[in-house]
């Protein structure tokens, strides 16, 4: 629903007046007409760093290797350079843009530097010598999706690709520190978003908490998934060391602080019961591995996900209900096809798959409105 309408429901039901909806429409207008601007100079940045690797790599074996190494390294001090000439001029796209630049070309300027000195560095060391030259200046300055969301991306990848390099060759077997580093990652986002440092900075608490929670619920949804690989049946070995991690991350999830901006009071609960119920569908498969199969596989899923659509619901969450309806509406189609695979190649098959299809479509629609217009009941009786 756009906030139109939302606001054209409020006023008919007397809880604002025709000037306040008037006012939020103005501010939020004027609040979005940079957006357009802000897209262009991403772009403009995008294609000038495009630009240039276009040009270096065209003429990249005729330029001596110093020359290579000092031009570079002095484009990088010139970005860092504006990075805090941007900042101190409060101009917060540029310096976001800067930002977002420097990390690209810090990344090249360690890949260039291995090159020239012939070092034999992995690539999990690089992306590590990365992160760690980058984030202070994303902490410090970056407050826009514009870098964060990439920073993200960078810190993620190369958590998983160091753990991978020098974690997981220490284990005899992989899923002990992978479900630590689910818990870890998953509950330390959402710790870190709601420290008081991290609030000064608006878009970062958000990138933080969100990516966490996005995790906590992926990481539970893909593990209902390993009930179909009874491989995992010879786990019981570290059941007790799993068991032991879950219980960290249960205790740690019940004592989590969350953002306050983010998180009501109203809705803490709902947010609690999400984080640990997801901790437990993650965990399940290598607790209790025998009772694996595909139909345990299919209906954790599907259970799971209803979990989420009604905490989404009680929590106003609509766009994380209408992913819940859509996942367990493409879930159950899954079921079909794994129970009547081999009707699809008929006819008739196909005529009653579609049929199918288009009743689950339905059917995810209709439930859809249903919850939406509950909701909208439930705010024009509070």
């Amino acid at each position: 629903m756009s906030l139109r309408k939302k606001l054209q429901r409020w006023q008919d039901q007397g809880l604002i007046e025709q000037d306040v909806m008037q006012g939020i429409l103005a501010y939020e207008k004027q609040r979005g007409s940079g957006r357009f601007s802000k897209a262009l100079y991403g772009l403009g940045g995008f294609a000038i760093v495009i630009g240039v690797l276009a040009i270096i790599a065209a003429n990249w074996q005729i330029i001596p290797p110093n020359t290579k190494l000092f031009v570079h390294l002095a484009i990088n001090t010139a970005l860092a350079f504006s990075v805090f000439k941007f900042n101190a001029g409060g101009q917060k796209v540029a310096t976001n843009i800067s930002v977002l630049l420097l990390m690209g070309l810090t990344l090249t300027l360690i890949a260039l530097t291995g090159q020239v000195f012939h070092l034999d560095g992995s690539i999990e060391s690089a992306l590590i010598t990365w992160m760690a030259l980058t984030t202070p200046f994303v902490v410090a300055f970056a407050n826009s999706k514009i870098a964060l969301l990439p920073w993200m991306i960078g810190l993620l990848t190369t958590i998983i690709l160091g753990a991978g390099e020098y974690v997981m060759p220490h284990f005899d077997r992989d899923i002990v520190p992978v479900v630590g580093l689910y818990t870890l990652l998953t509950l330390g986002f959402i710790h870190l978003s709601a420290l008081k440092i991290t609030a000064k900075n608006k878009t970062l608490q958000s990138v933080l908490y969100y990516s966490g929670a996005a995790s906590v619920i992926i990481g539970a949804s893909l593990a209902c998934m390993l009930w179909y690989d009874f491989t995992y049946k010879a786990m019981q070995d570290y059941t007790l060391v799993i068991l032991g991690i879950f219980a960290i991350g249960a205790a740690w999830a019940k004592f989590l602080p969350l953002p306050e901006n983010i998180v009501s009071n109203e809705d803490e609960p709902y947010i609690r019961k999400l984080i640990f119920l997801s901790l437990g569908f993650a965990f399940m498969p290598f607790i209790i591995p025998a009772i694996g199969g595909s139909v345990t596989a299919a209906f954790s899923f599907i259970i799971f996900w209803l979990i989420v659509g009604y905490l989404a619901q009680k929590t106003d969450r609509t766009a994380l209900m209408n992913i819940a309806i859509t996942l367990i509406a493409i879930r159950i189609y899954i079921i079909y096809i794994e129970l009547f695979g081999s009707l699809l190649q008929t006819g008739f098959g196909l005529i009653l798959s579609g049929g199918v299809l288009i009743g689950l479509a339905w059917g995810a629609r209709k439930i859809n409105k249903t919850l939406s217009s509950l909701s909208m009941k439930g705010e024009d009786h509070v």
